[in-house]
């Protein structure tokens, strides 16, 4: 009793173009494969071969009847300029590897490229990391595709390269993660993971349980704070949205007026306002000094603690002025003071022996460092710089501030209505607001005044100018209130002078041109181009004769056709000369290389 083979199921495969090939082979591949036709593809099924003592009819017959089959699915998924590339063929495997020539590029040229691609591929800080590394993969699957394939470890090392400096405590995170667990999946989840935080697309919960909500502590059940400051928290959002558009003119920040402006009123008060023109020097450094840890913080114009934003593991901020990775927890669970930030220590020293840490969902970190970070704290109605000593360090960890330290350094802690308050011999010190379940200190960072006077700054303010005139104007007295001493440049070179001062290279001198006609034809395709012509076109390609000069355009709907085009044009030049064409030039690509024009150029004997 004879089988029938079922016809593989391939409605939903869209037909082949010039641009979905890649997709195209792997639905049909997997169709084919299915029903057990794509030995008949690759080639691994031979057509039986007769003898005259064994005939094979029912073999030759049943293999031509499958053969038939497999044809019957790849041909109605091909359009009429597909059809006349395979029309002449009998077999599937023919007929497979003639549309593997077509639009399989596996030139040295396109080769070299989607490797230049792959390591000199950088990822913006606006875009998505996540994007990033899918982009990173689909070069690598694509170099796999082309001979050259790149191991799991290497398509790491080029995800952890391109991303950008934003991420370098993710970097330093992940050098901490073992060997074993250091896989391209791992990595995908934590850039998930970070991407989300930074968008605030998960929401704080107050279940304990929930593990992107725990802090790091070492020893205890961290505790959770509830308390009453949603409503007060609604009815400033509602304040915040209130306020008047425009910008100062004295702070430059939204939101306000002159006449309203609180930096204005409290500059005046201390004799420092700038409409007055008063002050010393020094009084003006510190007012300048005011205004830049302002801009570099964002609009706060909310003063407090309450300018500071939720943030725990996952929480979204509630304003925008910080960024998550900012915002300190008070936390009566942690043992010791924790950041996530290398960046805001003054004082740091690596631990020969990272210390374990044990968070409250009971999995396991270390920290790899500790010292001491300088803070800009909310006490007594203003901000004031503290430090806070013995800080550990763990990479891409939160920023929690001990109520077991504070306690042991004499402080008494008062929690009501929302707030917690550090009090030490009848003095307040750092303060803390409830906000989406977990109290948030009143800290943001403290930004250093930047050095003004550096020759490389003023090699960029003075449209890199030769620091050698700065020198020198500061040296003849051409300048006032600029140190010789100041301009500091430590060996600094400026990388964008140079390649603004390069110039390019002119060609190599182009060698004897042809003696006679159709001795040498250069041709050249270009596209595709960003808008089709009312034809459809979307490439053109150029014939030239070296001797006479003589130029042939061909406009192309796809780089395939360029096999065609260019046998009719050396014919065409041939019947119309009478010349004999002897060499074609071209820069080698995948269109150029086709067996169809090879072949004709065997047999005319020209050379390529």
């Amino acid at each position: 009793m004879s089988t029938t083979t079922p016809k593989p199921l391939m409605s939903h495969i869209k037909p082949l173009s010039s641009s979905n090939y890649a997709r195209w082979k792997l639905e049909v591949s997997t169709a084919l494969q299915s029903v057990e036709l794509w030995d008949h593809c690759d080639g691994s099924k031979k057509r039986p071969v007769p003898t005259a003592s064994d005939p094979k009819v029912d073999e030759i017959k049943k293999w031509d009847k499958e053969d038939a089959m497999a044809r019957s699915c790849i041909i109605p998924l091909l359009d009429d300029r597909q059809i006349n590339h395979v029309s002449n063929l009998s077999t599937a495997q023919e007929i497979w590897q003639k549309l593997k020539k077509v639009h399989d590029d596996t030139s040295a040229l396109n080769k070299d490229q989607t490797l230049t691609r792959f390591f000199s591929y950088k990822i913006n800080d606006d875009q998505s990391p996540v994007e990033g590394l899918e982009e990173i993969e689909k070069l690598a699957n694509a170099l796999r595709s082309l001979g050259s394939p790149q191991d799991s470890a290497s398509i790491i090392a080029r995800v952890l390269t391109a991303l950008p400096s934003k991420y370098q405590s993710f970097k330093l995170a992940w050098d901490s993660v073992g060997k074993a667990e250091q896989t391209l999946e791992n990595l995908h989840v934590r850039l998930q993971k970070m991407e989300k935080m930074e968008t605030g697309e998960q929401e704080c919960s107050s279940d304990s349980n929930n593990p992107s909500n725990v802090a790091f502590f070492a020893g205890k059940e961290q505790h959770r704070h509830e308390g009453k400051g949603k409503k007060n928290q609604g009815g400033k959002n509602n304040k915040a949205s209130n306020k008047k558009k425009g910008a100062c003119f004295y702070c430059k920040k939204d939101g306000h007026h002159i006449q309203e402006c609180r930096s204005r009123i409290r500059d005046k008060a201390a004799g420092e306002g700038k409409a007055t023109g008063g002050g010393n020097n020094k009084n003006q450094q510190q007012q300048k000094k005011g205004q830049n840890n302002q801009k570099a913080r964002g609009n706060d114009n909310d003063e407090g603690p309450n300018a500071c934003q939720a943030f725990m593991g996952h929480v979204q901020p509630i304003l925008p002025s910080l960024h998550p990775s900012d915002i300190w927890i008070c936390d009566s669970g942690a043992t010791s003071q924790f950041t996530g930030r290398r960046d805001w220590f003054i004082q740091y020293q690596e631990l020969a022996n990272p210390i374990p840490v044990r968070q409250a969902d009971g999995n396991n970190t270390k920290a790899v460092g500790k010292g001491v970070v300088l803070i800009d704290a909310w006490m007594d109605e203003t901000w004031t710089p503290i430090p806070l000593t013995n800080v550990l360090y763990i990479p891409g960890g939160s920023n929690l501030f001990s109520e077991a330290v504070m306690d042991g350094k004499g402080y008494k802690i008062v929690k009501q209505s929302g707030t917690v308050n550090f009090y030490k011999d009848g003095k307040l010190g750092p303060q803390a607001k409830l906000a989406r379940g977990v109290y948030i200190m009143g800290f943001r960072p403290l930004v250093e005044e930047e050095v003004a006077y550096s020759a490389s700054l003023w090699h960029q303010r003075l449209a890199h100018v030769n620091p050698a005139f700065i020198k020198k104007s500061v040296t003849t007295g051409a300048v006032e209130g600029l140190r010789l001493e100041d301009l500091k440049d430590d060996g600094w070179k400026c990388a964008n002078c140079p390649l603004a001062k390069a110039t390019k290279l002119p060609f190599p001198a182009q060698p004897t041109r042809a003696a006679k006609k159709g001795e040498l034809i250069h041709i050249d395709l270009s596209g595709r181009m960003p808008t089709k012509s009312l034809g459809g076109k979307e490439y053109f390609m150029l014939i030239k004769d070296d001797k006479t000069g003589f130029r042939h355009v061909s406009f192309l709907e796809k780089k395939s056709d360029a096999a065609e085009n260019i046998i009719n044009f050396l014919r065409f030049f041939k019947n119309q000369t009478g010349e004999n064409i002897k060499r074609i030039k071209t820069d080698g690509g995948g269109e150029f290389m086709g067996e169809e024009l090879q072949q004709f150029l065997r047999e005319e004997g020209i050379i390529h």
